[in-house]
């Protein structure tokens, strides 16, 4: 039986009727775990524009480039999603909301890629635009989500175009209306009395889904474990929303999420996405950090990602926008112990304390060739040569030195700056001991 021409444009047309159904849903189903608001070209109900209008709100942290001309240029662009630690199931004691998740997803349009790149909540980091360092996630308890945008620019070196900040319960809530999804867990845990078994795979309701993605204690992975859930409990809703012919019950979604996510896109921005990228999101590539140091003070606990790989995060963030490499270098301040990256610490004030009057230069974000600058004027000043290079940090260090950079050395009791000249004993706090500054806690290479 031959079929018509007319018959095979009728078909046709169904078909691609049936595609821009499901990315007009996809697009707007993504919104509540990924960041984007979007719906469909050629039909838009009052309901969509309304929430589209409630859940804007612009920001005001420091624009590195005219995010609006991007989009429309159709260039790639950069979106933050944060996920907002609201006090939702167990964690009811949480006064102030805290970014548990933070995400950069880049998605250019050139070549139809697209990136997602976890941050670990609790990596040490500069605070907003200031050079306070803290815990990533409390620029938001402390201060704004505006303070997270700029922290998370200056540390990952990045224009951040857009956000989407979405709480917790709006998670639950669109997991359930989906009617849950499917993981195939990589180890055994149990997480608030929710049981996962390796290799087994699991149907998750929200609730279910969120205890999924928050455990980190029985990961051997730890935090870089629970970010890798994060991003698969993303992937999961998004071949869920995928498999789905239609969403009949759309304005349930939409009166459940209207108070649980706020994005500075504007309706006219959502168009520009849905026509121009939303196929390059299909094709999302995952990355986490895969080198960090555990910091366990006795004023609290952070984790450390050495600058090799916070360069690489933030080139490979840059490759994705079409940017050039990065020229930052960040200083920490010595009370938090970091190894040694740009120049050893020794105790040049002699109070027999390792702190950042120590330091030849002021802790912050630097472009390397100013932080070379200031280290040779310091060296001049006080007839040291105390410095390498900043450019001669690694940016794809071996695994060797890996290896070298997973811990701070200590020097055995002996004479030295914070150590008594008579009994060994050490003067310093010993949360603070001296480092024996060697070649290779200094990472060579760029």
């Amino acid at each position: 039986m031959t079929t018509s021409n007319k018959e095979r444009q009728s078909q046709k047309k169904k078909q691609n009727k049936s595609s821009r159904g499901k990315k007009r849903w996809l697009w707007l189903l993504i919104l509540p775990v990924l960041f984007i608001l979007g719906f469909g070209v050629y039909k838009v109900s009052s309901e969509l524009l309304g929430f589209a209008h409630e859940i804007y709100e612009g920001n005001r942290s420091n624009k590195l480039r005219d995010a609006d001309k991007v989009l429309k240029d159709k260039k790639p662009i950069s979106i933050l999603l944060t996920g907002i630690d609201n006090g939702a199931l167990f964690y009811e004691d949480v006064e102030d909301g805290r970014t548990d998740v933070m995400m950069v997803i880049t998605i250019n349009p050139e070549d139809n890629s697209a990136q997602v790149t976890s941050i670990p909540r609790d990596a040490l980091g500069p605070i907003g635009q200031t050079d306070d360092f803290d815990k990533l996630n409390h620029a938001y308890m402390d201060h704004d989500l505006n303070w997270t945008i700029d922290s998370l620019q200056r540390y990952l070196d990045i224009p951040i175009d857009y956000y989407v900040s979405v709480n917790m319960q709006g998670f639950i809530d669109v997991i359930d209306i989906l009617g849950g999804i499917e993981v195939t867990p990589s180890l055994t845990f149990t997480q608030n009395g929710v049981d996962f078994k390796e290799g087994e795979t699991k149907k998750l309701s929200g609730e279910e889904a969120i205890h999924y993605a928050r455990m980190r204690k029985s990961d051997p992975e730890g935090d870089l474990g629970r970010e890798k859930r994060q991003q698969e409990i993303v992937e999961a809703v998004i071949d869920k929303v995928a498999s789905i012919e239609s969403v009949p019950n759309y304005k349930e979604i939409l009166n459940k999420l209207e108070d649980n996510i706020k994005t500075d896109f504007k309706v006219e921005d959502m168009f520009t996405l849905q026509q121009n990228y939303l196929d390059a999101l299909q094709h999302l590539d995952k990355q986490t950090a895969n080198n960090y140091q555990d910091l366990n003070l006795p004023f609290g606990y952070y984790l450390y990602i050495p600058e090799s790989e916070r360069i690489r995060l933030s080139n490979q963030i840059r490759a994705s926008l079409g940017l050039g490499k990065t020229n930052s270098a960040i200083v920490y301040p010595a009370e938090y112990q970091t190894p040694e990256e740009y120049f050893p610490i020794v105790d040049n004030n002699g109070n027999l304390i390792l702190d950042s009057d120590d330091l030849p230069v002021k802790p912050g974000v630097y472009k390397k060739d100013d932080l070379d600058s200031q280290l040779m004027k310091w060296e001049q000043k006080n007839g040291k040569n105390s410095s390498q290079s900043s450019s001669q940090v690694n940016e794809t260090p071996s695994e060797n030195e890996v290896n070298q950079q997973s811990g701070i050395q200590e020097i055995p009791q002996t004479e030295g700056p914070g150590f008594s000249n008579n009994e060994g004993n050490a003067l310093i706090p010993p949360n603070m001991p001296y480092q024996q500054p060697s070649e290779n806690q200094i990472i060579n290479g760029y």
